[in-house]
């Protein structure tokens, strides 16, 4: 079957956005598999432990036979926290991915070996997708971006004719062609009309330092509580203490059920500003242990024509008029072109201000950007320009936290056991 030229159009409903949902809940637990199964074993074994502790405490010379019970309370609060944590993690997904362009409709092209979105002007290499796992609505396209993120083109089933064109479809961009072995080329201007084309390398840590200005400028635009990631953080606590004090108030212990509550609260607040900072020193361990989301080290190659601009990667490359770009913004060090809808970042672009000969041809790049309708604005980054200051209160309220996470805990696995006890008579 050949699929040349063949061209699917689409927009995801609300289901299949659900189901997309459900698969990044699935993979964010495995890809912290680990970390979650510490937890598990952390519940299952610190709680029968205290109840022992406390049941030979309080002279009772029949503990050890009550361990089943204790396991059952273990089974219990574990299960309480992976149902809290599951659903409130399919609700940031869904919630994020009803606002992004993933939601949009897109119009997808096969070409020589690769998939363009035409919407965007953004063209795929084949190659660059390392899968194609499938869910009984979806077929995803798996990039892999670091050692533990990964990210996926999604597209229904619905807009195939059948299984066959589906393994076609995975047959064509898995299928080695002259067209995969370099860059996939653009519809660009006349590259007579190039007004400016820089070309540059991004060690890891220069990534990790563009990347922090990024979020300054994103912190700028978009209010914490409108992130689904700070949406998780911040319920997280507050509704696994709200059920948890539901329990006990059920069995009569009120002050121990608004302590629990109370805690979590506080907890929520420390998470709040535990996602609200910007901490460079921590991109950069990321990147160089390879677990960043998102990987911008490498080449880069940007084109500058008075229609458009074109960005070219290892990968990938896209094209888009400058009405695309709704901001031109100058930090200390990079020079940003951004399109913010909703109070979001869409898309970027960025000129490391190094990449410029001198202080004239950054100038001229700068009235070039503002011919064509890009107003510049200075913003200040204080991650950037004060980090020491920045690292030592982001310091001090770890510390802070993790008291209250461990005061949180050890208040609620003792009161859960000692409302089991008395409930169980022993």
């Amino acid at each position: 079957m050949s699929l040349e030229g063949r061209i699917y159009q689409f927009r995801l409903t609300k289901v299949e956005l659900a189901e997309l949902a459900l698969r990044l809940t699935w993979d964010s637990f495995m890809l912290g598999k680990m970390r979650y199964l510490l937890i598990t074993a952390g519940i299952l074994l610190i709680i029968p432990a205290l109840g022992g502790i406390l049941a030979i405490g309080a002279g009772l010379t029949t503990a050890l036979l009550s361990l089943p019970f204790f396991l059952f309370q273990a089974l219990q609060n574990l299960t309480i926290f992976f149902l809290v944590l599951t659903v409130l993690k399919f609700l940031s997904y869904f919630w994020t991915f009803s606002r992004q362009p993933v939601s949009q409709e897109m119009r997808l092209r096969l070409e020589n070996g690769c998939l363009y979105e035409d919407k965007v002007s953004v063209v795929h290499q084949g190659s660059s997708f390392t899968a194609f796992p499938e869910t009984p609505g979806l077929l995803l396209l798996k990039r892999e971006l670091s050692r533990k993120s990964h990210s996926y083109l999604v597209l229904p089933k619905r807009v195939f004719s059948g299984p066959d064109e589906i393994q076609a479809f995975k047959a064509y961009l898995s299928t080695p062609s002259p067209y995969n072995q370099s860059q996939p080329q653009t519809q660009s201007p006349d590259s007579g009309s190039c007004r400016f084309r820089f070309t540059f390398q991004l060690s890891p840590d220069d990534f990790a330092h563009v990347y922090t200005e990024l979020m300054g400028l994103s912190r700028c635009h978009r209010p914490l509580w409108r992130n689904g990631s700070t949406l998780l953080s911040l319920f997280f606590c507050p509704v696994l203490s709200l059920i948890m004090a539901t329990r006990f108030i059920v069995s009569g212990d009120v002050i121990a059920s608004l302590g629990i509550f109370g805690l979590g609260l506080f907890l929520s607040v420390f998470l709040l500003f535990s996602v609200s900072s910007i901490r460079e020193d921590v991109y950069r361990r990321r990147m160089r242990q390879n677990r960043f989301p998102i990987n911008g080290s490498g080449p880069w190659d940007l084109s500058f024509f008075p229609e458009m601009l074109t960005v070219r990667r290892e990968q990938d490359s896209f094209q888009r008029s400058w009405d695309a770009y709704t901001h031109f913004y100058e930090t200390a060090d990079t020079l940003f072109l951004l399109c913010i809808e909703n109070q979001a970042i869409k898309q970027y672009v960025f000129i490391p201000k190094w990449t410029f000969a001198c202080r004239e041809e950054q100038d001229a790049f700068t009235a070039f950007c503002q011919s064509r309708g890009k107003v510049l604005e200075f913003v200040h980054i204080p991650e950037i320009e004060e980090p020491e200051r920045i690292q030592k209160k982001a310091r001090r309220r770890n510390i802070l936290f993790w008291c209250a996470l461990s005061l949180y805990l050890v208040l609620l696995i003792v009161v859960s056991i000692l409302t089991g006890l008395h409930q169980s008579g022993l």
